[in-house]
């Protein structure tokens, strides 16, 4: 994971001359966060073709924010790039032919937006599994071979990917409800479309990194005003939150003895095989660390045997109400 500091310049005061606002949209042109992303992807290239890897290939998936024109122009060689468009996005042909004098065409006719290719009955469905939330899904897909995308630049053929939305319960029994679907877009038309479905839908877990990182770990949260302590204090979180996972890794292998979590609230469903969560982590952490504090083991707490009894039957029902309220 990369952090890059992309402050927005200090807007000059209403005194201010016409140099220094020209020079303030200048410099905040350059401190968009498209082109911060951009610039970004063009060092990690040049990183790995320092190290070797220069005929590796590279594939970065973006959201919606950049899927645009400044990053995708800018894009060094050897990257694929996944991104999120509108279900409105105007698509074109490629021209079919061109004029005998005059400027060469880049576009030829207007297609279908993607949401009305998804509703319509031109392209056919088409199955691909991929890896998600534990397990293995199966995707229905229509792909859009050869078209062209006005940011994308015109002489640049894409391939249009639209995801059907995937069904979901809140609960056992309840009325089946449905995702929105996803419309993307690529430049390698050779790559397999299991290959790209995966590496999209491996995006779904940095989204729950940063959610994590921002709610549970408190990044960018810190207050301080110092750029170096502004610019430290996400990098140290994030160093954090690493170690704890690696740590949950570690302990999550060992067999003899096997480590268990705490048990988890009534309403929280326990799944075979489930993976620990962050919030799981954080309290077998703390209960960890209350027991060096105060010399007691909460290996046995909440387990079935003590949820049976009263509160004057448990062996220490304080350190019970502490555990509980600090969780």
């Amino acid at each position: 994971m990369s952090f890059v500091h992309a402050p927005m310049p200090v807007k000059p005061g209403r005194n201010a001359d016409q140099l220094q606002k020209d020079a303030y949209k200048e410099a905040k042109k350059k401190s968009r966060i498209s082109c911060v992303g951009a610039k970004l992807v063009g060092s990690l290239r040049q990183r790995l073709n320092e190290l070797g890897s220069a005929s590796r290939h590279l594939l970065v998936s973006f959201d919606g924010g950049y899927t645009n024109r400044e990053v995708i122009q800018n894009l060094p060689a050897h990257t694929t790039f996944i991104g999120r468009v509108r279900k409105d996005a105007k698509i074109y042909d490629p021209p079919a032919d061109q004029p005998d004098t005059g400027r060469r065409r880049l576009y030829g006719e207007p297609k279908l937006t993607p949401d009305q290719i998804r509703t319509s009955d031109q392209v056919s469905w088409q199955k691909v599994k991929a890896f998600a939330a534990g397990k293995e899904h199966e995707f229905k897909l229509k792909v859009v071979e050869n078209v062209k995308w006005k940011p994308a630049g015109g002489h640049q053929l894409l391939k249009l990917i639209i995801i059907s939305p995937l069904g979901y319960r809140l609960a056992k029994g309840a009325n089946l409800l449905y995702r929105k679907p996803a419309f993307l877009i690529t430049n390698d038309l050779k790559l397999p479309l299991q290959t790209l479905l995966q590496a999209y839908v491996w995006r779904w877990e940095i989204e729950v990194n940063f959610r994590e990182q921002k709610t549970l770990m408190g990044c960018g949260q810190a207050q301080v005003r110092n750029q170096h302590s502004a610019e430290g204090v996400p990098k140290f979180v994030t160093a954090v939150y690493s170690l704890l996972l690696l740590a949950a890794e570690h302990c999550s292998r060992q067999n003899d003895p096997p480590v268990q979590m705490l048990q988890r609230a009534k309403w929280y469903p326990e799944k075979e095989n489930s993976r620990w969560t962050t919030g799981d982590i954080c309290n077998r952490f703390r209960a960890e660390y209350y027991s060096k504090a105060i010399g007691v083991s909460f290996d046995g707490f909440m387990n079935k045997r003590y949820r049976k009894q009263n509160h004057l039957k448990l062996l220490n029902p304080a350190l019970s109400a502490m555990i509980s309220i600090r969780t």
